[in-house]
């Protein structure tokens, strides 16, 4: 009983897990797209008030802005939920463990006990693991954006010439170079 109810709880953890890692994604796209907005109010704030397009670029970001918001909520939520069905499923899972034990198994109460003691710490410290996760996986879309535009960057870097130079030179040595002000000299 008491595998059965940890397995279910882990695919219904797994699942919520999955929910919040997809919206910090989402997050960091959003956010993405109002630096953007941002730095385009910035840069052309002159020819936006010039040809009156400047509400443009405010609808934009106040759409923007509230999408944000709005995935901020959902995984507010999803913490706050997290957080608060620790009780519960501890005192649905223990009256159901005790109901299973005592009436159809016919064990005695204080192995039973025993037991559910050692199944409450363990299912108190996963759920707790849970809400641990999920606040790392608020921001698991920010550090995979990173990555990304790092291997993006070390993509595109130009390789030109076959010597590697070693960046703790201390001199400079020119040989056959030469410098003239003008023609005459």
């Amino acid at each position: 009983m008491g595998l059965l109810l940890g397995c279910l709880i882990l695919l219904f953890f797994r699942r919520l897990s999955r929910i919040v890692s997809d919206i910090s994604r989402k997050t960091v796209t959003r956010t993405e797209e109002l630096i953007k907005l941002i730095i385009g109010i910035f840069q052309n704030t002159k020819y936006l008030s010039a040809t009156n397009q400047m509400n443009i670029f405010e609808n934009k970001f106040k759409s923007t802005s509230s999408i944000i918001s709005k995935l901020q909520l959902k995984t507010w939520v999803l913490g706050s939920f997290t957080h608060s069905i620790k009780e519960p499923i501890a005192v649905i899972s223990l009256s159901g463990i005790i109901i299973l034990q005592v009436i159809f198994f016919n064990n005695d109460l204080a192995s039973t006990f025993i037991s559910l003691l050692f199944f409450y710490r363990s299912m108190t410290s996963s759920i707790l693991i849970q809400n641990s996760m999920q606040n790392l996986l608020e921001f698991s879309g920010s550090i995979e954006a990173l990555n990304s535009s790092i291997k993006q960057y070390q993509s595109r870097k130009l390789v030109n010439g076959s010597q590697i130079i070693s960046d703790n030179s201390s001199t400079i040595k020119m040989e056959g170079l030469s410098f003239k002000y003008n023609e005459n000299e």
